[in-house]
């Protein structure tokens, strides 16, 4: 039994920006946990499961594939905050 898992968020929230973190997390993790854990205030929404998270255009994926919040992560798993794509005006 793993004593811990290991993932990486990563989250650009805005053109050029780039934050990333490794984290350690329970077995049991999901990818609320992991985003919540960042302690990125942004990411708070997502760890209550709030609607509000989804309404400010944001998802979550692995490895470039949706992810629920409720979904557990992999060990090694490369989590990603996706925010909407906005053309320029």
């Amino acid at each position: 039994m793993t004593a811990e898992l290991r993932v990486q968020v990563v989250w650009s929230p805005s053109e050029r920006e780039t934050l990333s973190v490794d984290l350690r997390l329970p077995p049991a993790a999901t990818v609320a946990a992991a985003l919540a854990a960042t302690g990125w205030p942004a990411l708070e929404s997502a760890a209550r499961g709030d609607p509000a998270f989804a309404a400010a255009g944001l998802s979550a994926a692995g490895w470039s594939k949706a992810r629920a919040l409720a979904e557990s992560p992999r060990g090694g798993d490369r989590i990603e905050v996706l925010r909407l794509l906005q053309i320029g005006t």
